[in-house]
């Protein structure tokens, strides 16, 4: 493959996130490990496009009672807030878990964890 048509393949892949998205299914198999994974991408991949369509989030490997979970073992006192090195390692935690894109919506969602 040349140089150009090597340039324009990355350029498309980058244009419709396909990493992502492959990230994405990657980390939903590894996490769920279903026993027929062809059907189970079949409807992540439904499902996904339906939460598109009506422009919600879709699935989550990491959701929100996951994070309000990690936030109560950050805070165990309950005071609301936490330290910045208790944000630090808890971004540690989530980053070992789940892919950047699901990061990103995790902060849009969940403006309390900002430092």
């Amino acid at each position: 493959m040349s140089l150009d048509r090597t340039s324009e393949a990355n350029d498309y892949l980058k244009a419709h996130r396909i990493p992502e998205l492959m990230e994405n299914l990657t980390s939903q198999l590894i996490y769920q490990q279903p026993d027929n994974p062809r059907e189970f991408l079949k409807e992540y991949l439904t499902n996904l496009k339906a939460a598109r369509e009506r422009r919600g989030d879709g699935p989550k490997l990491f959701g929100e009672e996951n994070l309000k979970s990690l936030f109560g073992m950050l805070d165990p006192v309950g005071s609301g807030s936490i330290t910045k090195t208790q944000y630090v390692e808890g971004n540690k935690y989530v980053e070992g878990i789940i892919n950047t894109q699901a990061r990103v919506q995790i902060q849009k969602d969940f403006p309390i964890l900002r430092s």
